[in-house]
């Protein structure tokens, strides 16, 4: 590890093709695909603006040459915001509710800055590709390093005292206690929130039609409803014009949804959608839907070599339930993905009820903290222990022999 220096770029407007292939050779080195790392996103979080974010590579040798990149990431200065944690999160501890309460005071929110690698926007693995020849223990000593160091010298205003690595998966599902613990570093406490809804699709499926079929009867008549409810809408796919054109509008849509989350992390600006759209060009999806003249709802999503991953939905909250608009937009994500050939669809955390019924599987996925202040360090990893992500048992809407009920979404982790 000696051998391997680190390097941050707030600016990469000054690299060129070399760079940007080294960073993709290193992205897609990894069986696990990320449309968060690959070039065409990085180029769209720093053209879109706005934003404190780092391109962070890892190099043999003191000179940043693209021939000797061995690990790339991406890091965002961010806030993250907890408004009422009783809503996301559930402890039998009276004083961990009790210092939950003082932490959030009157208005019941709690703001703090924080500097996130990995994807502040989405969920999943994205924190950082190594070349192979970098084993999995080295990885996450360099990865700490760098962020450790960091913190002590401060790069950037927003002066984060607090390092975020997520996601990892976590295939011990069953046991407890999983927050709390040390599994990625001894010297970092891992966090647990609520799991990523995917669904596995089956590669034989070519068309909605045969995914309603492996349904159970009463979870497809739902379904089925659902497209009745929002038969007199109108759905179109938006190019870059569009896009461009009506960014605003949709903003407007994303943040009646984004105002009801209970906890987050970053924000989505107007200009985030026209860069991805301008950088992943019909890969990059984004479907509207007008009921009348009237634009009601918007989703967008990536589609990578083996994925779709849905990003972002917005929609009118007053026609929501009348129109069913967010169900169909679940359901539009999974044709997008059968239409597609891609082996799952990846729906992220939060509606994790919703998102059930419609088939998308739970898996449980942690992050890891480390806090400049030891005080704070050991007072998370106390506090960590105490809470769990709180959510109803999930729907199981899929027939036994369903696809997805034999092939269920564990990812490999072979990247961390």
């Amino acid at each position: 590890m000696s051998d391997i220096a680190c390097s941050w770029f707030h600016e990469v407007g000054e690299w060129g093709e070399a760079h940007w292939d080294a960073w993709d050779r290193l992205v897609n080195a990894c069986t696990e695909s990320s449309f968060f790392l690959d070039a065409r996103s990085v180029r769209a979080l720093f053209e879109a603006g706005g934003r404190q974010v780092y391109a962070v590579v890892w190099h043999e040798g003191p000179n940043p040459d693209p021939a000797d990149w061995v690990g790339v990431a991406v890091v965002e200065d961010t806030r993250a915001e907890s408004h009422q944690l009783e809503h996301h999160m559930a402890s039998r501890s009276a004083w961990f509710k009790f210092l939950s309460r003082r932490l959030h005071g009157r208005k019941g929110v709690l703001r703090f800055p924080v500097r996130v690698m990995g994807s502040v926007l989405g969920s999943g693995g994205h924190a950082y590709r190594f070349a192979p020849s970098v084993p999995p223990s080295e990885r996450r000593e360099l990865v700490s390093a760098a962020l450790v160091q960091s913190l002590r010298q401060h790069p950037g205003g927003e002066r984060p005292r607090v390092a975020l690595v997520k996601d990892f998966p976590l295939h011990d599902a069953e046991a407890g206690g999983r927050s709390g613990g040390s599994r990625w570093l001894p010297n970092w406490v891992d966090l647990e929130f609520d799991p990523v809804m995917r669904l596995p699709l089956d590669p034989s499926w070519t068309g909605l039609d045969d995914y309603l079929s492996a349904l159970r009867t009463k979870s497809r008549t739902k379904v089925k409803r659902i497209l009745t409810c929002s038969e007199s809408c109108s759905l179109t796919e938006w190019g870059l014009a569009e896009v461009e054109e009506h960014a605003q509008a949709l903003y407007d849509l994303y943040a009646q949804v984004y105002h009801e989350a209970s906890f987050r992390l970053g924000y989505l600006v107007p200009e985030d959608l026209v860069a991805a759209k301008r950088q992943w060009g019909d890969d990059f999806k984004v479907q509207v839907i007008h009921h009348g003249d009237r634009l009601v709802a918007f989703q967008c999503g990536y589609v990578t070599r083996t994925t779709v991953e849905a990003f972002f939905v917005g929609f009118h909250r007053g026609l929501n339930r009348d129109l069913s608009l967010y169900q169909r937009m679940l359901v539009e994500f999974i044709r997008w993905g059968i239409e597609a050939g891609a082996k799952e669809v990846v729906m992220g955390r939060t509606a994790l009820d919703i998102k059930s019924s419609v088939g998308a599987l739970p898996e449980h996925w942690y992050c890891s903290v480390h806090f400049k202040n030891p005080l704070l360090q050991r007072g998370a990893r106390l506090a960590a222990k105490q809470y769990w992500p709180r959510y109803e048992r999930l729907k199981r809407p899929w027939k036994q022999d369903a696809f997805p009920m034999t092939h269920p979404p564990y990812t490999k982790d072979a990247w961390v």
